[in-house]
């Protein structure tokens, strides 16, 4: 018995090539589809991102207005009747759920502490 023909080994490597040729076209499609995937993902995420930035910016300004609005009228309770109690409190729970932070415009922070009247 002698070994295989050329004809064998031809077949054997273009068989291989085949199953291997087939085994790579696999792998690309699974990562093109993974890369696309990521794509998609990455972009909605990008906008979720953007959409929840703006909606803090929002409520930010909201909460400066609020606090400025406060404000006034407790400066008009101050003159009215400086020892009020509920204002004390009022200005305790707006301090607490809404401390100034380093964020908040230099020039309003000023305008809240002259105010307040600290």
């Amino acid at each position: 018995m002698s070994g295989p023909s050329a004809w064998d080994v031809s077949g054997i490597v273009g068989g291989a090539v085949a199953v291997l040729g087939a085994i790579g076209g696999a792998f690309a499609f699974i990562i093109n589809r993974a890369d696309r995937k990521e794509k998609e993902l990455n972009a909605r995420l990008e906008n979720r991102v953007a959409e929840l930035e703006a909606k803090d910016d929002k409520r930010e300004r909201e909460v400066i207005a609020l606090r400025l609005a406060f404000e006034i009228v407790a400066g008009v309770v101050r003159r009215t009747d400086p020892a009020n109690p509920e204002l004390a409190r009022a200005e305790r729970i707006l301090e607490a759920a809404f401390p100034p932070d380093l964020s908040t415009p230099g020039d309003m922070l000023a305008m809240l502490t002259k105010l307040s009247g600290t």
